[in-house]
């Protein structure tokens, strides 16, 4: 991702970025409301059916701010491209808006069928169909990494090799979620150890690069200079650093701390080609796009717009602490330092 954005010193990457939530639902819901995810999910009302695990029966309230109603209302057009089932109208993600792409694929298609080349090319027809003239918001959710290492074959190659220290080979059981062992419904077969699967999340992540960097080659073609590109880890994804393999939430860093780089646009005065230390919250990044295009943050959104840490990347941090809700254990993280220390409970 770094060599992508950093190739015409044109991005900032937050180095101490944490997600709102380690869980899939709640951190999107984060990301597109820029409110605490434990805030902004509410039960489903009584009678209503939802396909998700119980823990994921959450649904978005209707007066949560939206980071795509707000683009809606200023006259951009809006669009979703899911790539997970979770991540349904049905949970209130649709508001703001105009078109929502669900996810409709299995797990057997090619990979030029499903996930970043599938939803590149959807993006694409449809930047065309608006229109140099017609500003947008587009949000891509993007599952190659974890659906490529539940259901990886062996034909991804030998790039990387296993290290050799991870030479445990992690048990298989039943459970729905397990610590020290990998949930059947995550397992993708065979006798692997630690380092194998790491090695394969890597190769995931290499080809997971270089699809991102044809799809920002082809935005450039189309000559939208203005483009402004964020990139951010929903969460994380252990490898038994903290007792989960293959999953995610905890509320160890493993699971929190993640990546979140910004493309601005070529008119920007902000500082471009840099590495920022200031303390980031994904529930930041709403009120920071709204910013940089020049729009006002919305009321009642919980985060704060990092643009003075764009504005000047060796100036005092937008926040002193961010907090992380929800997980396995249903408790909190604070970070609060550079070294991203925390706090649990």
């Amino acid at each position: 991702f770094r060599r992508v954005l950093f190739r015409s010193e044109r991005g900032v990457a937050f180095t101490q970025a944490f997600s709102a939530s380690p869980e899939m639902i709640p951190s999107h819901a984060a990301l597109l409301t820029g409110c605490d995810p434990g805030l902004v999910n509410q039960p489903l009302p009584p009678g209503v059916v939802a396909p998700f695990a119980p823990e994921r029966r959450s649904l978005l309230p209707e007066n949560a701010p939206s980071l795509a109603a707000e683009f809606l209302g200023e006259g951009f057009a809006t669009t979703c491209f899911a790539d997970h089932a979770w991540l349904a109208p049905d949970v209130g993600f649709f508001r703001g808006f105009e078109r929502f792409d669900e996810f409709a694929g299995g797990l057997e298609l090619d990979e030029e069928d499903i996930g970043a080349s599938r939803l590149g090319r959807r993006l694409f027809s449809w930047v065309r169909s608006l229109g140099r003239d017609r500003d947008w918001f587009a949000y891509l959710q993007i599952n190659d990494l974890e659906r490529g290492l539940h259901h990886a074959g062996e034909g991804l190659g030998r790039r990387f090799e296993p290290r050799p220290e991870l030479d445990e080979v992690p048990p298989v059981v039943e459970a729905q979620r397990a610590f020290f062992a990998v949930p059947s419904a995550l397992w993708p077969g065979g006798q692997r150890t630690v380092g194998e699967y790491e090695a394969t999340y890597d190769e995931l992540l290499r080809r997971l690069d270089e699809k991102l960097g044809r799809m920002f080659a082809r935005l450039d073609a189309l000559g939208h200079d203005e483009l402004t590109i964020c990139i951010v880890g929903t969460y994380g994804m252990g490898f038994g650093e903290s007792g989960l393999y293959l999953d995610h939430g905890t509320l160890s860093d493993v699971d929190l701390h993640v990546p979140v780089l910004i493309s601005l646009p070529a008119s920007t005065t902000l500082e471009r080609g840099v590495l920022s230390d200031s303390l980031v919250s994904t529930i930041d990044l709403a009120p920071t796009l709204l910013e940089v295009v020049g729009l006002p943050q919305a009321p009642w959104m919980h985060g704060h717009s990092q643009v003075p840490a764009l504005r000047d990347p060796e100036g005092p941090p937008v926040r002193e602490a961010c907090f992380s809700t929800g997980g396995v254990s249903a408790g909190f993280a604070v970070h609060r330092s550079e070294e991203h220390t925390s706090e649990l409970q």
